[in-house]
């Protein structure tokens, strides 16, 4: 969330310009300015929201301003966490995926290696430390292996009309759903807590944050790929083909994953977590399901973006993230604790049909087909 907000939620915008203006130096330079603009303007907001709101973030996070302090670093490596998504975007739209893997690759062992010292050095709050360094050590791995990717011209700050506007649809499609995702999270994880108890509420988290994490290497993948590609396609010929080859390599690489992750669940959750937390199990099923349904409505979402129907992305994700509160109740009531993990299973096959009937217009647009 805090990544997406230092650039302003621009980073979708960002991939999706650069993939069609790459071959167009000019006004290549022209976006690639006016989003660094804005990426410049996010920074300072996050970092003197971070700094001036520590006490405020400690408490709400963790219940007490012990942790302050971690805020207030934070506010000074925002700068580092904007920059490497930045690059990143611009690295996702070049479509350039060896530099990308170097990238992730040195960024991930920098990350693991000062977590461990910390984290065994200092405990809890180097673990702490750790997190916050992370975007520093993101930044210079982008600094190492893509430096020559960047022009000076792109740092001279502009703010083109057309491109601004165009960015600022992105920001809203990025924070909206965000914000209101995480309001309803706190809501059902509170709802949880009165009625199921803090330790189904805190399993029900760790099922959670393992689900974001192999999502977020997905969403890499992905962005690095989909969304430039679908950026330059106008035929629905060429769409179905290219959804076709994604979906031959990505649906059975992950469904077995999948399969692996449901078969190994009690040494997974022995391993991230504790034996405190194995009464998690009962989610995975359910979980795993709606993970691969939201797999395949991902991958079509995309094209949403791609596309610029805004109207039908603000629709669909409202109607999800509402869908999934009512769901939650619902479900958590007639279920109990496996009910949560129903409630996400249904969401997202509601949210497939939604993001089909979505595409529809295009699809059958005469225009598209030619």
């Amino acid at each position: 969330m805090l990544a997406s907000f230092t650039i302003l939620g621009t980073d979708q915008g960002i991939i999706k310009y650069v993939a069609e203006l790459k071959g167009k130096k000019e006004k290549l330079n022209l976006f690639v300015t006016t989003a660094f603009s804005l990426v410049i303007i996010g920074t300072l907001l996050s970092s003197v929201i971070s700094f001036v709101g520590a006490k405020y973030w400690s408490q709400l996070l963790f219940n007490t301003e012990m942790y302050s302090w971690v805020f207030r670093v934070l506010s000074v490596t925002v700068p580092f966490l904007s920059f490497f998504v930045f690059c990143q975007a611009i690295i996702n739209g070049h479509s350039d995926y060896k530099r990308m893997t170097k990238i992730t690759v040195l960024s991930s062992f920098l990350s693991v290696l000062i977590t461990a010292v910390l984290t065994v050095t200092y405990n809890l709050e180097g673990a702490l430390m750790a997190l916050i360094l992370m975007p520093f050590f993101q930044f210079v791995s982008v600094f190492i292996t893509g430096k020559n990717l960047f022009s000076r011209v792109w740092l001279k700050p502009t703010f083109n009309k057309y491109f601004k506007s165009k960015l600022l649809l992105f920001m809203l499609m990025a924070t909206v759903p965000v914000l209101l995702g995480n309001i309803v999270e706190i809501k059902v994880r509170n709802y949880m807590m009165v009625n199921l108890g803090v330790l189904n509420s805190g399993h029900w988290t760790g099922m959670v944050n393992l689900s974001t994490y192999y999502f977020s290497i997905l969403a890499g993948v992905l962005s690095v790929y989909v969304l430039p590609r679908f950026s330059v396609i106008d035929t629905v010929k060429d769409f179905k083909n290219e959804l076709l080859k994604i979906y031959k390599i990505v649906l059975p690489l992950f469904g077995l994953g999948f399969v692996i992750v449901y078969l190994l669940r009690f040494t997974i959750i022995s391993l991230l977590f504790s034996k405190a937390f194995l009464p998690m199990e009962v989610l995975f099923k359910w979980q795993l399901l709606g993970d691969f349904i939201k797999l395949i409505s991902i991958i079509l979402g995309y094209h949403i973006l791609a596309k610029q129907l805004w109207k039908s992305f603000f629709i669909v994700e409202i109607a999800s993230i509402v869908l999934f509160y009512l769901l939650s109740i619902f479900c958590v009531k007639k279920y109990g604790f496996e009910g949560i993990s129903i409630a996400h299973f249904l969401r997202y096959c509601i949210y497939l049909t939604m993001v089909l009937f979505a595409l529809k217009s295009w699809i059958f647009n005469k225009k598209a087909n030619v």
